[in-house]
């Protein structure tokens, strides 16, 4: 299974890292890791913020998956009338 990160793995490529390593930089198991970066649980905020930390991948980049599309419109909230002040 792919990493479902492309910010935080072109790091990891870059930077010569895997995820055994990037387990003790945080630190974490590399199971926990491992199904963090592969989708199959969720990273908990302050753990995202260390990644950010570490990497200087920003929080917004750093949730940008492989399934988010750029380009993608996002849906607007349904439309209210407010007066402005």
């Amino acid at each position: 299974m792919a990493i479902i990160y492309p910010k935080l793995e072109h790091w990891m490529v870059n930077n010569g890292m895997n995820e055994k390593r990037l387990a003790a930089m945080i630190p974490a198991s590399h199971t926990t890791v491992r199904n963090w970066l592969h989708g199959r649980t969720d990273m908990p905020l302050g753990t995202a913020r260390r990644f950010a930390d570490l990497t200087g991948i920003s929080m917004d980049d750093l949730f940008q998956t492989k399934e988010s599309r750029p380009g993608t419109a996002i849906p607007k909230a349904a439309s209210t009338n407010i007066t402005p002040l």
